[in-house]
C-alpha cells in the first residue's frame, strides 16, 4: 500500500514582524484616510482574506496570509474603537462652554503672546466627557484671565470655564499630529482660571521639573544655536534651535539626529555596558541596569514616537540577553510597533514614528542583504582593508536604502526632500557619537571647575562643526527640492521600482527571473506615468490660502520661493499658519504686512528678505531691524506685485490680477472680469491656461484637499 508523503507545515520565521508591521500598515492607511467607512471596508476585505486562508490551509503560504490579514482586521477594529471613544465625542464638543477641573500635565509652551498648557480633565460639569488632554491657551501677561502670577507647574490643579474647539481646525494633517499626542480639544477660558494651592507636585511633575532644570542649564552654558543643537540631541526639543539652523539640518538630510531615537539609545546603552563590564558586573545585572537607563532616556525625550519605537526594541533585546536568547531585527521592530500602537492607536499619524519604523525596516530588510552581496562581490582578503570596506558598505547601503524608503513620507509630510542625504550622513557619521557623548558629559560635569570648562569648550567646538557642516551642505545647489503633496505618489512608485530592481539583484536562483523582470518593468512604467504630471506642473505659480480663523493668510509659491500677500490671523491661527509655512520649507522672499501684533511672530520665525507695508500701516508697529522695502513693488516669478490700497496688484505676461479680502479682479488683453459674490463656487478657465477660483460670499476660497488651486500655468508657447 502506497502512502503519500506528509506535507511539511511551514511555520512563520518572523511572526512578530508579520503581526506588528501588518498592524502598522493598516493603522497608517486608516489614519491617513481618517474615515470610518474606509475602516469598515478594509475590515471586510481582510476578514475575507483571513477566511480564505483558513479554507485553503494546504496552499503554499496560508499561515502568512492568515496572520497578516488577521492583524489588519485587528487594526481596523482598534481604529474603529478608538474613533468611537475619542474622535467622535471630540467632534461633538466644539463651541460648548463647560467648566473643567483639571491637572496640569506639562510645562507650558510659550510663544510671543501666548502660553499653552496641557491639562488632563478630572471633572467636567454637566457630565460632559472630554477625551484625552485639553490644550488651555492663555494670553501672555494677561492677569485678568488667571488669579495667580506665576506659571503653572505640572501637578497643579486648576478650574476654569472655557469654550472648546477642535485642535487643528479642518486641516487633516494638523489634526493627525495632535491626535498622535492624545490631544483632541483646545479651550479658550471665558472666566478667570483659578488655582488650587493644596495640590502637591506629583512624582511625574518632579521629574519634569528636573528635565526643565537640565534644559535651562544647557541654555545657560551654551547660547544660541549651539545650545539648541545640544538640547535637541539630548531631549528632542527643537524649540531652542533657530529656524535657519533647523532648515539646514533638514535640507542636508540629517534632521533625524535632532530627534532622540535608536542611535541615541544604543550609544548610551553601549557606553553603560562597557563601564559595567570593566567594573566586573555580570551580564544579567548589566542588562537590568541598561533597561532602567533606557526607560529613563525615553522619559527625558517625553516618550515621543521615535524614542518609543527604539526603546521597546532595545528593551526586548536586553530582555533576551537576560534569558540568553538572541533577537531578530524585524521581529523586534514588529514587537515595538505592536506595543506602540496598542498603547496609542493614533501614533500612526506621528511623522517621527512612521519615519522611525520605515527607516529600521529598510535597514534590516534591504540594507543588510545588499551590503552582504556587495562584500561577497568585492572579495577583499586583507583584514584591515576588509574592516574598512565593511564599514563603508554598510554605511552607504543603510543611508541609501533609508533615504529611498522615507522619501514618500517626507514629501507628503513636509513637501521637501534632501538629495544629498546619503553624502551628509556619511560626513556626520564620525561626528554624531562624539557630539552626543560630549553633550551628556557637559550636562553632568559642566559645573565642575576646570574640567567642566574644558568639556564645555570641546562640546561647543563639535556643535559648531555640526552647524557649519549642515549649513555648507544645505547651501549646495539642489541640495533639497520642494515637492507638492501629490508627488508623494510618484516617490512611492519610485521606491517600489528601486526595491523591485534590488530584489532582482539579490536573487540567488534563476527561477522566476522573467516574472520579476516584468514586475520591475511595470514598476518603471508606473513611475513614468506618475511623474509626467509633476513635470508638466514645473514652474507653476500657486496661490495658497491657509486656515486662518477669522482672518486670512494668503501667499504665492513657486518651487521653494514664497511671497506672503496677507497675514491677518487671530493668535491661535497665526501660530498654525507660521507652522504650515515652516513645514513647507519655503524661503520667504517678500511679505506684505499690515502692522498687526502677530507680525512680530512672523518676522522672528520666518525672516522675510523684504517687508512691504500695506496701505495705512505704520512702520513703528514693526520691530527694529525689519528689512523694509523703499518701494511698494517687488518681483515674484512672472509677476510684478504692488501693494495698493485695500489689496495687492499682480502684473505680468499681459495679465493683471487684484486680490483683496472681498474680491478677485482679473484683466487680460483689455478685458476685465470681476469675481465677487458668486452664487455657487466654481472654476473659470481661460483659453490661455489661467485657472481662476471664484469667491463665495464675497471671500476668496480655495477648495480642494490641498487647500490650493493653480493660479497660473505655462502655456505651449512658454508663457
Amino acid at each position: 500500500m502506497r502512502t503519500e508523503p506528509k506535507q511539511e507545515t511551514r511555520g512563520l520565521r518572523r511572526p512578530l514582524a508579520v503581526v506588528g508591521l501588518s498592524l502598522f500598515a493598516a493603522m497608517l492607511c486608516l489614519t491617513l484616510m481618517g474615515s470610518v467607512r474606509a475602516a469598515v471596508v478594509l475590515s471586510v476585505m481582510s476578514g475575507a482574506v483571513f477566511a480564505g486562508g483558513l479554507l485553503c490551509f494546504r496552499s503554499r503560504h496560508p499561515l502568512f496570509l492568515c496572520t497578516a490579514s488577521g492583524a489588519v482586521l485587528a487594526g481596523c477594529l482598534l481604529f474603529l474603537l478608538s474613533w468611537l471613544l475619542a474622535v467622535a465625542p471630540a467632534e461633538r464638543l466644539p463651541g460648548e462652554q463647560v467648566e473643567i477641573s483639571a491637572v496640569v500635565s506639562a510645562f507650558p509652551e510659550r510663544s510671543e503672546n501666548r502660553r499653552r498648557y496641557y491639562v488632563t480633565a478630572r471633572a467636567v460639569a454637566n457630565g460632559v466627557r472630554v477625551p484625552g488632554k485639553v490644550r488651555l491657551s492663555l494670553p501672555a501677561g494677561d492677569d485678568r484671565r488667571c488669579d495667580f502670577a506665576a506659571d503653572l507647574r505640572p501637578g497643579d490643579r486648576v478650574t476654569f470655564t472655557g469654550t472648546l474647539y477642535v485642535l487643528g481646525g479642518k486641516n487633516a494633517d494638523v489634526q493627525r499630529s495632535f491626535r498622535s499626542r492624545r490631544l483632541f480639544l483646545g479651550a479658550y477660558p471665558t472666566k478667570a482660571v483659578t488655582l488650587d494651592p493644596t495640590e502637591r507636585l506629583s512624582l511625574w511633575g518632579r521629574f519634569l521639573a528636573l528635565r526643565e532644570g537640565a534644559i535651562r542649564r544647557l541654555k545657560t552654558r551654551f547660547s544660541g544655536d549651539v545650545g539648541g543643537v545640544l538640547i535637541a540631541l539630548l531631549f528632542g526639543e527643537k524649540s531652542a534651535l533657530s529656524a535657519d539652523s533647523y532648515r539646514s539640518f533638514r535640507d542636508s538630510g540629517v534632521a533625524h539626529l535632532l530627534a532622540v531615537s535608536g542611535m541615541h539609545l544604543t550609544l548610551w546603552v553601549l557606553l553603560l555596558q562597557e563601564l559595567l563590564r570593566r567594573r566586573g558586573v555580570g551580564m544579567r545585572t548589566a542588562a537590568l541596569v541598561s533597561m532602567a537607563v533606557t526607560v529613563l532616556v525615553m522619559a527625558f525625550a517625553m516618550f515621543s514616537g521615535s524614542v518609543l519605537r527604539a526603546g521597546f526594541m532595545l528593551l526586548l533585546y536586553l530582555f533576551g540577553a537576560i534569558l540568553h536568547r538572541g533577537s531578530d531585527g524585524l521581529n523586534s521592530l514588529g514587537f515595538a510597533s505592536l506595543v506602540c500602537l496598542l498603547l496609542n492607536p493614533f501614533l500612526a499619524g506621528n511623522v517621527g514614528f512612521v519615519l522611525s519604523v520605515l527607516s529600521v525596516f529598510a535597514m534590516f530588510a534591504f540594507a543588510a542583504p545588499l551590503s552582504q552581496r556587495l562584500l561577497a562581490f568585492l572579495r577583499v582578503k586583507r583584514p584591515a582593508w576588509r574592516r574598512l570596506l565593511v564599514l563603508g558598505c554598510e554605511s552607504v547601503c543603510v543611508s541609501a536604502c533609508v533615504s529611498v524608503v522615507t522619501a514618500p513620507v517626507l514629501i507628503y509630510a513636509f513637501g521637501r526632500v534632501s538629495l544629498v542625504s546619503v553624502l551628509t550622513n556619511l560626513l556626520f557619521l564620525p561626528l554624531a557619537a562624539p557630539l552626543l557623548v560630549c553633550a551628556g558629559v557637559s550636562l553632568l560635569l559642566g559645573g565642575v571647575p576646570l574640567l567642566g570648562a574644558a568639556v564645555c569648550t570641546l562640546t561647543r567646538l563639535f556643535a559648531l562643526l555640526a552647524l557649519k557642516l549642515a549649513s555648507a551642505v544645505s547651501s549646495l545647489p539642489f541640495a533639497a527640492i520642494s515637492c507638492e503633496k501629490t508627488h508623494a505618489v510618484t516617490a512611492l512608485a519610485c521606491t517600489l521600482c528601486c526595491f523591485g530592481l534590488l530584489g532582482l539583484i539579490l536573487q540567488t536562483d534563476r527561477r522566476g527571473q522573467r516574472k520579476k523582470a516584468l514586475a520591475a518593468a511595470l514598476s518603471a512604467l508606473l513611475v513614468c506615468c506618475l511623474t509626467v504630471p509633476g513635470i508638466a506642473e514645473a514652474g507653476t505659480v500657486r496661490l495658497v490660502m491657509l486656515q486662518a480663523g477669522e482672518g486670512s493668510c494668503v501667499f504665492l509659491q513657486q518651487g521653494s520661493d514664497a511671497a506672503l500677500l496677507q497675514f491677518d490671523c487671530d493668535d491661535y491661527h497665526a501660530d498654525l499658519a507660521v507652522d504650515a509655512l515652516e513645514a513647507r520649507g519655503v524661503t520667504l522672499r517678500a511679505a506684505v504686512l499690515s502692522g498687526t501684533p502677530n507680525d512680530t511672530l512672523l518676522l522672528s520665525r520666518l525672516s522675510p528678505e523684504t517687508v512691504i507695508l500695506s496701505a495705512g500701516a505704520q512702520a513703528s508697529a514693526l520691530p527694529a531691524g525689519t528689512p523694509l522695502s523703499s518701494s511698494n513693488t517687488f518681483i515674484f516669478g512672472p509677476f510684478n506685485l504692488r501693494s495698493v490700497t485695500d489689496g495687492v496688484l499682480f502684473e505680468g505676461r499681459g495679465h493683471t490680477f487684484f486680490l483683496s479680502d472681498t474680491h478677485l479682479l482679473t484683466a487680460s488683453d483689455g478685458e476685465q472680469t470681476i469675481h465677487t459674490d458668486a452664487a455657487n463656487a466654481r472654476f473659470s478657465t481661460a483659453q490661455d491656461g489661467l485657472v481662476l477660483v471664484c469667491s463665495k460670499n464675497g471671500t476668496l476660497r480655495l477648495r480642494g484637499e490641498n487647500n490650493w488651486h493653480i493660479l497660473m500655468k505655462k502655456n505651449s508657447n512658454g508663457t
